[in-house]
């Protein structure tokens, strides 16, 4: 296991794991924006009216816990035992509205856990392309998509914890779970963890095989790409986000879903229009982050770090794929914040569309690069849509990032960027496949006329290393992988505006207002083969 001290992180092998360190950034202040307001140690401890609130919350958490058997009490512990300390998160939900409560949860203070380094954590999210093929699978097929939460999701694990952990309560801590469960009121108390707990580093990955066995049953095969999206071929979608759980299907399929869920203890369902993720679904299912945006145009973006500016913006990217290219230093962020208030404000209302495509769709997938950006790296560009007859499309993915290769001229820039597209395209083309019944061809565009010429002629580059890329392009459309690498001029490439912000805005306004991706083909290539 590897733990990413920037930003906290861990990982086993190449699914990164969630942490809530990585979400903290993308927050804005003030909290009252989110209608939820934390409660600090100290605010709890100095305010006697918060601890008068709270108390009713505080017993009913630690009552439920002790009923459910989260834990049991411990007269002895051993010696080297694993002991971490203990805290109560406490928040006000529905912040100063007429509807204001309390929230108390009894966090373990997993961070000071002497084992924690040695233990191997597996508990993966939902990744953004995979909503976005849900929601434009769902349409295709003329589905309802529901989501359902787990309430107190760690604590139904079917399997307790696997390893002897106590926590102690100590002073306030300690009366409150005495009164709570009637019991003699002592100092110190240490109990004995016998379910996964919020806090232990591992009580995630509990709760994530429970669910992924429960899936399992019902013949859902997880895709290739994301352990957390799961199929069953032409009858319905899963995507599994920590304790939210987002489906559609077939009406059998459903019921055996929800039949299925009903194992938990979950809230009821929901149906659009609903939020999940940070990201609004709609009655016609178009995706927006309008709130969000709205909220983020209040704030003061000059004064923010550049970490936090670059943060907020790609939460909102999730919708937006059109903001991604942003990723200002500290010497221009003022200039940037300025310039992107203004385009917040006149782009305000870009949703992203999903109406229903003829039968006929295929994947169109644009690569673009900006060669040396920032005086020092490159940054590389593309996007993938589901495109019909009549230009209508679904986007499914869009990503933009530095290099992280050395880059020695915009051809290999563009190049790698063509390359990168091209192993994404393929990587989805079976889940596609798998969840439509059908081929589903795969057509990549490039603005690059030395690309396009090379890969279709026995050409050579002058930078050997280059050809690496150029015979993956060769080969996957030999094989039939890729069904054709077409040329466009750059004003009718959109990924060129994931190279460099605030390009082909005219194309993302058609897409966003029409769902229509419109554009001329420079040269395509027509292929005949003689007989044998």
């Amino acid at each position: 296991m590897q733990v990413d001290k920037r930003g906290g992180s861990l990982h086993t092998g190449a699914v990164r794991i969630f942490h809530v360190a990585r979400v903290r950034k993308y927050r804005i202040e003030p909290a009252a924006e989110l209608l939820t307001q934390p409660i600090s140690a100290r605010e709890y401890r100095l305010n006697p009216d918060l601890q008068l609130r709270f108390k009713s919350s505080d017993e009913e958490e630690l009552s439920w816990l002790y009923n459910q058997g989260a834990f049991i009490i411990a007269e002895r512990v051993p010696t080297n035992a694993v002991i971490v300390p203990a805290k109560m998160v406490r928040v006000l939900k529905n912040y100063r509205t007429a509807h204001e409560t309390t929230k108390s949860r009894l966090v373990a203070l997993g961070h000071v856990d002497a084992q924690k380094r040695s233990l191997i954590v597996e508990s993966p999210m939902l990744s953004q392309w995979a909503l976005k093929v849900i929601v434009s699978t769902t349409v295709q097929f003329g589905w309802t998509i529901h989501t359902q939460d787990a309430k107190k999701a760690y604590l139904q694990a079917t399997k307790s914890l696997q390893r002897p952990v106590y926590i102690v309560l100590r002073s306030v801590l300690c009366n409150l779970f005495c009164n709570a469960v009637n019991i003699p009121p002592r100092d110190i108390l240490y109990l004995l963890v016998v379910k996964p707990l919020y806090g232990l580093s591992e009580s995630g990955m509990y709760w994530w095989f429970s669910v992924q066995h429960a899936l399992s049953t019902l013949s859902l095969v997880p895709t290739p790409m994301d352990p957390c999206f799961f199929i069953q071929a032409s009858d319905g979608l899963v995507g599994v986000l920590s304790d939210n759980i987002i489906y559609a299907g077939t009406r059998s399929f459903l019921g055996s879903l929800q039949q299925k869920l009903a194992e938990f203890i979950m809230s009821p369902a929901e149906t659009p229009p609903l939020e999940y993720n940070g990201v609004r679904l709609e009655q016609n299912l178009r995706m927006h982050q309008t709130e969000y945006l709205q909220t983020l145009r209040r704030s003061a973006l000059e004064a923010l770090t550049p970490e936090q500016f670059r943060g907020r913006i790609r939460w909102l990217g999730q919708t937006r794929p059109d903001l991604l290219p942003l990723s200002p230093s500290a010497l221009d962020l003022a200039d940037t914040a300025k310039r992107v208030g203004k385009y917040l404000a006149e782009t305000e209302r870009w949703y992203l569309p999903y109406d229903r495509l003829d039968a006929g769709f295929r994947v169109h997938a644009y690569s673009d690069a900006s060669f040396a950006t920032d005086g020092t790296r490159s940054r590389l560009g593309f996007c993938i849509f589901l495109v019909d007859g009549v230009h209508r499309a679904h986007l499914l993915h869009a990503r933009s990032y530095l290099s992280p290769r050395v880059v020695r001229s915009v051809l290999a820039a563009e190049l790698y960027a063509a390359s990168d597209c091209l192993d994404f395209c393929l990587a989805l083309q079976p889940t596609l496949c798998s969840v439509h019944v059908r081929d589903v061809p795969i057509t990549l565009f490039t603005d690059s006329q030395s690309i396009f010429d090379t890969v279709h002629k026995a050409k050579v580059f002058t930078e050997k290393r280059l050809m690496v890329e150029v015979v993956q392009l060769r080969e996957a459309i030999a094989t039939g992988e890729l069904q054709d690498l077409a040329h466009l001029r750059a004003s009718s490439n959109i990924a060129d505006s994931l190279a460099k912000f605030d390009t082909r805005r005219l194309m993302w306004h058609q897409y966003f207002m029409t769902g229509k991706l419109d554009h001329d083909v420079h040269m395509a290539t027509q292929r005949y083969s003689p007989e044998l």
